[in-house]
């Protein structure tokens, strides 16, 4: 959703980042009606300096409707259920997906969600189909609790591997060795923490010092004899 677009980027910019320093081309998709905008934004403000042309390098397929059966349905036969790009052009003859017929002849899939319904259904509906595909989550702190159990059941596992939160981000900027959204947020949020903690020490010294040592304040005891 758009309100969570910050946290989403610093969480998935860093592993988008490591895919486009291998040199994979990217197709872009939601389930969102606003996906497609946010999908082309979080492109341009985090991966800039790869330098990906819409078209070439990447291309944005748009909105998947229909809920759970649509997406289905797109996973199985993505070339009927969305004909156009983005941009209006016919995206299965582009170098990218010509010789993509169904989800599962993506080298790999990548999730990036801040809503627990949506990952869900990827993986059930979806992951199912992929057969040696292998698919990644990028998803908010609130989410990863719900979709952790994916990645843990058994050798035959739907989930291949998660990110979730800015503390994700950050460890996995860590793992490739390059910067980028999360570790600048988490310094920010390191140093509100650090303020916040400045601001309550000195309230509570303030309240030890009252404490300790009260205002004795005279009193006028004299009168009019």
């Amino acid at each position: 959703e758009p309100e969570s677009s910050g946290e989403m980027h610093a969480v998935a910019a860093p592993l988008i980042d490591h895919l486009m320093m291998r040199g994979f081309k990217l197709a872009l998709v939601s389930t969102k009606s606003t996906g497609p905008a946010m999908g082309n934004d979080f492109i341009q403000k985090t991966q800039s300096e790869h330098d990906y042309q819409r078209g070439e390098d990447y291309v944005n397929l748009g909105f998947v409707p229909g809920g759970a059966p649509g997406l289905l349905s797109f996973s199985q036969t993505p070339r009927l259920v969305l004909q156009q790009s983005m941009d209006g052009g016919n995206p299965w003859e582009t170098s990218i997906l010509r010789e993509i017929n169904s989800l599962s002849d993506f080298a790999a899939i990548v999730i990036v969600t801040d809503n627990v319904e949506i990952a869900r259904t990827w993986i059930e509906q979806v992951q199912p189909n992929l057969l040696n595909t292998p698919l990644f989550m990028a998803v908010s702190a609130q989410v990863e609790p719900v979709i952790r159990p994916y990645a843990e059941a058994g050798p035959d596992v739907q989930v291949a591997g998660i990110i979730s939160g800015i503390s994700g981000g950050v460890a996995y900027e860590l793992v490739i060795g390059k910067e980028n959204l999360s570790g600048e947020y988490w310094d920010a949020f390191n140093i509100g923490l650090m303020i916040i903690l400045l601001v309550i020490l000195v309230g509570a010294a303030d309240q030890i010092i009252r404490y300790v040592n009260p205002s004795n304040k005279s009193n006028d005891q004299g009168g009019a004899r």
